[in-house]
């Protein structure tokens, strides 16, 4: 859909007016924990003939999915008082003594442009006035466009306006063949002027354009401009294009993508120390880290870990000092890996840890313009690659230049933080959890409802709803599974209902997934509150379906795992109309889970293999031993009291011994550490059992009316007669 407004006012040449602040919207997403690319141009583009404005493609379809926001290297629009007409040379004055309108055209397309943006939160929250957005940007585009069509510019001012319309073009429209052709032109003329600020910074606007549609061949259009940089020596410029090749290579295939991610951060790392610029080395470390986490394989959290470590000792570095958003996110990423490794006093530790950092008040007292991340770089051409930079690059209060990231605001680094304290919390504590949940979503709530006053495109202000409209399914997500462990079946059902119903609204991420976790936790809801059937027919759904081959640290497939495996736990029994398909789902599952990075799942599947064996061999005892013991280790007390409600049951029912009679006794107390009401009747009924065989009835009728008195807490279908 095109938009159907022309401007083209008349004009004469002149220097351009100096471009206002454009606001920063990263291709991929609004997120704390990813990679750079660089979004807005700062200075005026360039301008062609301007037919129709096509609405932001955010309108027509945002974010592609699949692919999680990631902080970005941005292009950040220096204010009015920064003037293409203070920093390039101006055009030769109009024969004749002509009116010169040329000063006049820029000038009002800036007040256009600025007038749009000024609305964006405005029209992009309530959906209202978006006539009015595309019209103001319409005329705003159209009046560059007449500069560049009919007035002849000085080069270094014709290249300056080709960028900014360029950039125009590209974030506000779909007119993707335009916007080449811009950029083309603005690319000659640069070179033949020998222009490089002003063709790198073109060139990089080209490749994120290009990414849009092949993101591969965008990366290899840009290796050929880091070599050009690399060989006459432009480091900050090598550091922006490698960092945007880092960004551009999370839309690739997952192996592809984290090797050639991994190597231009490598890369990043090597050049930066060799030229101390030790705030470039520990973004680019942080990265890493971050990279590591996301990856498959069993060495990801050592290395994870370790660029974490090689970050952390330069943070005493002057340069690093202002780094505030950096260690926040190596602090976030170190709860990450805590997390992973399921080491319970680390986890409170490194929780305790980012909690103090957070609670800093130079945290709370972040700049104003805040949504950016400011790198300074040592060594650079002598503080002034912002002006021909397109925003790539800013200029510090000391006068360095500076690489600029587009970044998480304060406010949802506060929600990240309640998040994952709920996810660490929910593993050791009984009230917290919920707590942390609700803060995060009532956080992220408020940030949907009223967006930031800052001027932004439409476009931009939806990839950031878009993002935020993810973290806030997750963080439901999590509060669902906490209701789940809690066995609060109602409350975790009305939650599953909404995430099933929005699973696919947000077009960030995989929306596929999304609703494969949604199906699979109503199968969990359905099983916890004894509607075996309804839960059979969730699992066994074509979404939750094992793949044909297993596929390393595919979030995708460990979801189908757990469904296999719960569907295994209903069928186990002979007198299933099911069971028949036992032993092919066990077979099938083997390869999936033998070798599986989560110790939770290998201790699920050795769990069962020890239950089905009958005959009650070394094998069944040693199973069910090793499955109880990587359940204590990883902390999950579910897991460890089905464990040990499988041993007990094969090995200690119709003994009279004291070792069975101690091993009654401390099941309930697992049950109970577990909270769960069904398992703690299972764990007191056994025990009466018992102790009614060994001549204890009064005992035993204690504990039985107990047992009644909890039954009245379980769902009806649990009750049983």
């Amino acid at each position: 859909m095109s938009y159907p407004y022309q401007y083209s006012p008349p004009g004469q040449p002149g220097p351009p007016h100096p471009p206002q602040r454009q606001p920063q919207a990263p291709p991929n997403g609004y997120a704390p924990n990813g990679y750079p690319a660089q979004n807005q141009a700062s200075q005026m583009p360039p301008q062609t003939p301007m037919q129709y404005v096509n609405p932001p493609r955010s309108q027509q379809q945002a974010t592609r999915p699949g692919q999680i926001r990631h902080p970005q290297v941005v292009i950040h629009t220096p204010s009015r008082s920064a003037s293409v007409l203070s920093t390039t040379p101006q055009a030769s004055p109009s024969p004749g003594g002509a009116t010169d309108y040329n000063p006049l055209l820029l000038l009002l397309a800036e007040e256009y442009i600025e007038a749009a943006h000024g609305m964006g939160p405005t029209v992009s929250l309530t959906h209202q006035d978006q006539e009015t957005y595309y019209k103001l940007m319409s005329t705003g585009m159209g009046c560059m466009d007449a500069v560049l069509l009919n007035y002849k510019l000085h080069p270094a001012t014709e290249g300056q306006i080709r960028l900014r319309f360029a950039t125009l073009l590209h974030n506000e429209t779909n007119n993707d063949a335009k916007t080449d052709q811009v950029l083309n032109h603005g690319i000659m003329l640069c070179q033949r002027h020998r222009l490089l600020d002003l063709k790198y910074s073109m060139q990089h606007l080209q490749a994120r354009a290009l990414a849009k549609k092949n993101p591969g061949a965008a990366i290899k259009t840009l290796d050929k401009v880091i070599k050009e940089a690399e060989d006459y020596g432009h480091v900050a410029w090598v550091y922006a294009l490698r960092f945007l090749c880092v960004s551009l290579s999370q839309q690739m295939p997952s192996q592809r993508g984290y090797s050639t991610s991994l190597h231009h951060l490598e890369a990043i790392s090597k050049i930066s120390d060799d030229h101390r610029d030790m705030a470039v080395y520990v973004v680019s470390a942080a990265f890493k880290a971050l990279l590591h986490l996301r990856t498959p394989g069993t060495e990801s959290m050592v290395e994870a870990q370790r660029a974490i470590a090689d970050a952390r000792q330069y943070q005493l570095d002057q340069s690093v000092l202002g780094l505030t958003q950096i260690m926040t996110l190596l602090s976030l990423l170190d709860v990450v890996c805590s997390l992973q490794s399921h080491r319970k006093e680390e986890i409170l530790e490194k929780t305790m840890a980012m909690h103090q950092f957070l609670d800093k008040p130079d945290l709370a007292e972040q700049r104003k313009d805040e949504g950016f991340l400011g790198v300074p770089i040592e060594r650079s051409s002598s503080g002034q690659l912002h002006i021909s930079s397109g925003g790539i690059f800013r200029k510090t209060a000391d006068g360095r230049d500076q690489l600029v990231f587009a970044w998480v605001c304060r406010r949802d680094v506060y929600c990240l933080g309640y998040y994952l304290s709920g996810v660490a919390t929910s593993l050791y504590y009984e009230r917290q959890p919920i707590t942390y949940l609700q803060e995060a979503i009532k956080l992220i709530r408020g940030s949907l409802v009223q967006h930031e006053a800052h001027p932004e495109s439409i476009s931009g202000m939806s990839s950031l709803t878009n993002w935020r409209t993810l973290i806030d399914w997750y963080l439901r997500l999590q509060l669902a599974f906490y209701f789940c462990s809690r066995a609060d079946w109602p409350a975790a059902r009305n939650t599953q209902i909404f995430l099933q119903l929005t699973a696919s609204h947000c077009s960030l991420g995989d929306a596929i997934h999304r609703e494969r976790l949604a199906t699979y936790l109503g199968g969990a809801i359905d099983q916890g509150a004894g509607r075996l059937d309804s839960a059979l027919r969730s699992y066994q759904s074509d979404i939750l379906a094992l793949p044909d081959t297993a596929l390393v640290n595919d979030p995708s497939t460990d979801v189908a795992i757990l469904a296999a495996l719960n569907t295994l736990l209903i069928i186990r029994e002979p007198s299933h109309p099911q069971h028949f398909q036992f032993g092919l789902l066990m077979a099938q599952l083997g390869p999936f889970c033998t070798s599986h990075r989560s110790r939770g799942i290998v201790a699920a599947f050795q769990l069962i293999k020890g239950c089905i064996d009958n005959d009650r061999t070394v094998n069944s005892t040693t199973y069910i031993q090793t499955a109880m013991h990587t359940a204590k280790t990883i902390s999950n007390q579910q897991l460890t009291c089905m464990a040990f409600a499988a041993f007990t049951l094969h090995f200690a029912t119709g003994r009279l011994d004291g070792d069975a009679v101690r091993a009654h006794e401390a099941f309930p107390k697992l049950a109970v550490r577990a909270r769960s009401k069904l398992w703690e009747c299972t764990a007191n009924g056994m025990l009466a059992t018992l102790l009614e065989k060994r001549g204890n009835g009064q005992e035993a009728a204690a504990i039985r009316r107990e047992i009644e008195e909890l039954r009245e807490s379980l769902p009806e279908d649990l009750r049983g007669h």
